[in-house]
């Protein structure tokens, strides 16, 4: 059987042209993976270390070394079964960078297109929305100076006293003359210019706060790894809030 190339619509199989259906091309692909003998291997190796999962205690010297001796192989058969997933996945997770990458570059160009695009429709719509206001504004005042409002029927000027029409609420829909729709919503924007405030803040037992703090492990992702590299390089253990304990791992 022919490897199958990524980006390939035809895969050969026994000289005939397969399938293009994703999920099948995927599990012929998967097939050949299980199919191979090193994975069959590793599976027989799996199944032989786990019956050590049933000891749950060291007794004797001689299970002492045995257990030693499996933790050792069990360490070498990870880093096999690794090194192989990363050789059969090689291929694949390279096409798909650079799919991924040549899509991004695209869908990069249309965003950058879309918000400039919104932007001067927003200004746009600024400038008519401000001008609707002040022909509103006039026409009220037009209106409280007991000034007439003289308006146009059929190519008549007609006299018209006391309140005029309301004027409508602004749309937030926006449409061109083909017929395309751009609708506008309100939003806001939220940054976190002083992180020592934002956390005091956080922390604080103000009752004013309590929809806020409530939320704050939503809100923080404290990185432990980070966090205990930190205090490995800089030998430190005292820190206001994290609680410490020494462990030994067999590794």
């Amino acid at each position: 059987m022919n490897d199958f190339v990524p980006g390939s619509q035809v895969m050969a199989v026994n000289n005939q042209a397969a399938p293009t259906d994703p999920m099948i091309q995927a599990n012929a692909q998967f097939a050949q993976v299980a199919a191979d003998q090193r994975l069959l291997s590793l599976m027989q190796a799996s199944a032989q270390l786990q019956l050590f999962q049933q000891f749950k205690v060291i007794e004797t010297q001689a299970q002492y070394d045995q257990a030693i001796d499996a933790f050792t192989a069990a360490k070498e058969k990870i880093k096999d079964l690794e090194d192989l997933r990363k050789n059969v996945v090689a291929v694949p997770t390279k096409f798909v960078q650079m799919v991924n990458n040549l899509f991004r570059q695209i869908r990069g160009g249309i965003e950058k297109s879309k918000e400039h695009l919104g932007e001067i429709i927003d200004t746009k719509k600024q400038k008519d929305l401000q001008a609707t206001e002040l022909a509103a504004k006039e026409a009220e005042e037009k209106i409280k100076k007991g000034e007439p409002e003289v308006i146009e029927e059929d190519g008549v000027g007609v006299v018209q006293m006391g309140e005029g029409e309301q004027t409508p609420p602004p749309s937030n829909v926006v449409e061109s003359a083909r017929g395309a729709k751009v609708h506008t919503r309100k939003d806001i924007l939220v940054e976190v210019v002083d992180l020592p405030l934002f956390l005091k803040t956080l922390s604080s037992k103000n009752k004013r706060y309590n929809w806020f703090t409530e939320k704050a492990d939503d809100l923080i992702d404290v990185k432990l790894g980070v966090l205990k590299q930190l205090i490995k390089d800089n030998r430190q253990k005292k820190i206001p809030g994290v609680k410490f304990k020494d462990i030994t791992k067999t590794v």
